[in-house]
């Protein structure tokens, strides 16, 4: 174990609590901080659980949680405003392919099971944390908190979004450093967003495990259902994009909704007729991008801190498990290679170097994927309506694209290389990364 070396956290969302279960394993002392006043928020949405990161979830010793606390997904229906379009098997072949459906997770009790496995950590983790500045070292890292407390450790992991403060006092810290890459940091602002968008929580009006999307020009609408409850993501295309921080009113929000209230949700709902199910909302633009920069100094970003993807596809949350992955696997070994209890600023940046690279491309092409779905939906032009109403609904698409291609992106999945675990999950497209036994 490297007892001298310590990562600090910046996050306690579910990705920022997964990777501090990585961390944990890989025998690295931790700290997170949340900003938040309580880690388990009762906001009612929704995450999905692919294959690939299940995985990840059984060499947590998490598997049985899946099984029981999440809900498979076994239904794919798309509609347009005039009605029903096409019912897809997506869910099936991901199933044959990878030898278990894709599963959803209610956050709240995503991050109940996390903070449940935490618990014999429970004092490393620490609320009410507003994040002020940091401060790197030849020897150490700083994170100062608006309370007045001071945290110390060997790296910084930013999960705290797009938005969050890691990600722009890491790019403060390089501007004033005038470092070689200064035009590159210079363009690393925020994200552009080409749509409005917006979260609704409700109870389930359809049956469980339920995906459906609802296309038009403009305008898309995506439902999830779980056991309980479901979540409808709505979006509507911007005139032009936006690198504004807009904060939208309840009057936003019914206006919106308004657009959306014939569209269809699931087993022929409309939103008119649901509207009453809704428990919670939120509405933001919808910020999409992927930085150039990942890590400074010892400063490094996971999830929607470096990339950010619309809901579409569900594609955000397992890619940032697969970046805490790639992360915590690029961790233990500089560890394992270091002479002393701590890896030696050459050997982090080493380290950040490689994480970056088991994971650009990937990153890059599930982004693009995720960004495409969102306009093929919203039928940015001809070519996305057609391709939404010929293309996504023919048997070429469904069983070439769906059946056979589609499970190539899954099975390159990373495990973590520490983890003695049994496979668990097996179909008919092997996996590239193999669990130690």
């Amino acid at each position: 174990m490297a007892s001298n070396f310590k990562a600090i956290i910046i996050g306690g969302g579910p990705t920022g609590l997964l990777t501090a279960l990585m961390i944990q394993s890989a025998g690295i002392d931790f700290i997170l901080l949340e900003q938040d006043d309580e880690i388990i928020v009762e906001d009612g949405y929704n995450l999905i659980l692919n294959p690939e990161n299940i995985r990840i979830f059984h060499q947590l010793g998490l598997f049985k949680k899946v099984r029981q606390d999440a809900c498979a997904l076994t239904t794919k229906t798309t509609y347009t405003r005039a009605g029903f379009l096409h019912e897809s098997n997506l869910f099936h072949y991901i199933n044959d392919a990878h030898g278990m459906h894709a599963y959803c997770f209610q956050s709240e009790i995503l991050l109940e099971i996390l903070n449940r496995a935490l618990r014999p950590s429970e004092d490393k983790i620490l609320v009410s944390k507003t994040i002020a500045d940091i401060k790197c070292s030849s020897d150490d890292v700083s994170v100062m908190c608006m309370d007045g407390s001071i945290y110390t450790g060997s790296i910084v992991i930013g999960i705290d979004g797009s938005r969050g403060k890691t990600r722009r006092i890491m790019r403060e810290m390089a501007l004033r450093d005038n470092d070689v890459d200064r035009k590159i940091w210079e363009a690393e602002g925020q994200f552009p967003a080409h749509f409005k968008y917006m979260s609704m929580n409700l109870t389930r009006c359809s049956h469980r495990g339920t995906v459906s999307e609802t296309h038009s020009k403009n305008l898309s609408l995506m439902y999830v259902s779980e056991y309980d409850k479901a979540t409808i993501h709505i979006c509507e295309k911007l005139d032009k994009p936006s690198f504004e921080h807009v904060e939208f009113t309840r009057d936003d929000e019914s206006k919106i909704l308004t657009k959306f209230k014939e569209f269809i949700v699931a087993d022929a709902s409309m939103i008119m007729d649901i509207a009453i199910r809704i428990t919670t909302s939120s509405m933001s633009l919808l910020e999409e991008g992927v930085a150039k920069k990942w890590s400074y100094k010892r400063i490094v970003l996971v999830g929607d801190a470096c990339h950010k993807v619309s809901p579409f596809g569900g594609l955000n949350f397992n890619m940032g498990i697969q970046d805490a992955v790639a992360l915590v696997n690029s961790l233990r070994k500089a560890t394992d290679e270091s002479d002393t209890d701590e890896p030696t600023a050459e050997a982090i940046a080493a380290a950040f170097k490689e994480y970056y690279n088991s994971r650009a491309s990937s990153v890059a092409r599930d982004c693009k994927i995720s960004g495409a779905l969102l306009r093929v939906s919203a039928w940015m032009n001809w070519f996305a309506w057609f391709m939404s109403v010929y293309v996504f609904t023919s048997w070429f698409w469904e069983v070439l694209v769906l059946k056979h291609i589609l499970p190539r992106r899954g099975k390159s999945g990373l495990v973590l290389k520490h983890v003695s675990a049994g496979e668990k999950l097996y179909g008919s497209v092997p996996w590239d990364n193999k669990m130690t036994e």
